[in-house]
């Protein structure tokens, strides 16, 4: 079984993702921890990425391409990738190297995304907390560490704005092409409700599939 997951920033993604891979045993396959594990390992190849990216550019598909067959490659096993797809050429090249039989399409509002980027809070100690969901027990300063807490640059208005146009438009195509394979999941749940229904789904799988086809 090779899963796609799709969800917006904010949408909690990335700890679905986790989940699954646990509760499945899938590997769990992120372009972005591949590009920050190459770059880490000060490959000829790493140090091209880190310059593409100082630049403020996207690394190109060939690129991420390349590093994609090589994982793949290793073993042969169960896959859900997360970040990638991107774009449609990425989804045909996929189709080529495996077969993808199920699309998770994770939705949240963007009055909600906004409610829950925007209102993060960090320390440098690596706590975080949230003005309405995780508050510290004293605003402003971390309950651990008692050092004072800092927003994320890119936790604004107008950068989710900008980032979620970007999404939009990166996943229309992609929505299209999966329309077939693609389930929607509410998004707007509780963590621990959005993986039960998520569970649900790949538990009953072959029922669900045949529905699809």
């Amino acid at each position: 079984m090779n899963i796609i997951i799709f969800g917006p920033p904010g949408s909690g993604k990335g700890t679905q993702a986790e989940l699954i891979e646990k509760e499945f045993n899938l590997r769990h396959i992120s372009t972005g921890d591949l590009i920050r594990n190459e770059i880490s390992k000060e490959s000829k190849l790493g140090k091209e990425m880190k310059e593409i990216i100082a630049k403020g550019e996207l690394v190109p598909s060939e690129i991420i391409s390349r590093m994609l067959v090589e994982k793949l490659s290793t073993e042969k096993i169960n896959n859900l990738f997360d970040g990638f797809p991107r774009t449609l050429m990425q989804a045909k090249f996929l189709d080529v190297v495996l077969n993808i039989d199920l699309v998770l399409n994770i939705e949240v509002s963007k009055e909600l995304l906004e409610e829950r980027i925007t209102k993060r809070w960090y320390c440098s100690c690596g706590a975080s907390y949230h003005e309405i969901y995780k508050k510290p027990k004293k605003k402003g300063f971390c309950d651990i560490c008692g050092k004072k807490l800092f927003q994320r640059e890119d936790d604004t208005k107008e950068t989710l704005k900008n980032r979620l146009e970007i999404y939009e438009s990166q996943l229309k195509p992609l929505r299209d092409y999966y329309k077939m394979k693609m389930i929607k999941i509410n998004g707007e749940q509780e963590i621990e409700k959005v993986f039960s229904d998520i569970k649900f789904l790949l538990s009953n799988f072959e029922k669900l599939k045949n529905q699809i086809n």
